[in-house]
């Protein structure tokens, strides 16, 4: 669903499909609505980006965001998703990376530091975790939520269910993040153990065989499982929503 396009040739910026979808690329005009076809920028419109400009193009369900060579951000599209960034254009510089869940985007600084923006209900708004966001090396998205990994390797996690810092207190030691689109967190821990965390709890445990796993390398997901790829090449699957689950 959400694409990050490497531009590394020259081009030409086009935007294609209805209005409400990103497919308006007109100069942004001011606006007290909320129009599904604002266009912002945090330093010139859509139209003035040069082919050289754009380093890569990341996008959610209704809107574009590109990171330019300079660190700045642009955005396009439905403004629900995202797509009019005009109120923290100031703070979209020294951008290295932008990450999409389905109606947000975070932005990850040089400094270590997140800026958020679009449907505060998607990880539009990490203003109650604000403090953590410090020292990020990375993030992982999923449709509702955003999880930063920071440099001493605890995690901080927004978006949808995720409502105080006692959730992100428990998640230390982390190497990897991945999210099923049924409310299931998965941290794997440089240990190379697992730690499980579902929002809001499910009637489906996660089953005891997986989270005395200590030897997982990856994890995969689909909206209702995952995968595990393990050390020793082997494969573990669950699907919680039904308990269907293997190892092997």
């Amino acid at each position: 669903m959400y694409r990050i396009f490497l531009l590394p040739f020259a081009f030409s910026l086009v935007a294609c499909g209805g209005g409400s979808s990103g497919g308006d690329n007109k100069p942004p005009t001011p606006s007290t609505t909320s129009s599904p076809t604002t266009i912002s920028s945090s330093s010139s419109s859509l139209n003035a980006v040069k082919s050289t400009d754009v380093k890569e193009i990341t996008s959610n369900f209704g809107a574009y965001a590109a990171l330019l060579n300079n660190g700045n951000v642009i955005t396009w599209g439905h403004v629900d998703s995202g797509g009019d960034s005009s109120s923290i254009s100031h703070q979209l510089t020294n951008v290295v990376k932008v990450y999409a869940s389905e109606f947000a985007f975070a932005a990850l600084k040089s400094d270590g530091t997140v800026v958020a923006w679009g449907r505060k209900d998607y990880g539009g708004d990490a203003s109650l975790v604000q403090a953590e966001l410090k020292e990020v090396v990375s993030i992982s998205a999923s449709t509702t939520r955003f999880a930063a990994i920071k440099k001493d390797s605890t995690a901080v996690i927004w978006g949808w269910y995720i409502d105080s810092t006692p959730t992100n207190n428990n998640f230390t030691n982390i190497k990897e993040i991945a999210f099923t689109n049924d409310n299931l967190i998965i941290a794997l821990k440089k240990d190379d153990s697992l730690q499980f965390l579902q929002i809001p709890q499910s009637e489906v445990p996660i089953n005891e065989e997986f989270t005395s796993i200590i030897d997982a390398e990856h994890v995969v997901t689909t909206y209702y499982s995952f995968s595990l790829i393990k050390k020793d090449g082997g494969i573990a699957y669950s699907n919680h929503d039904r308990g269907d689950h293997f190892l092997q």
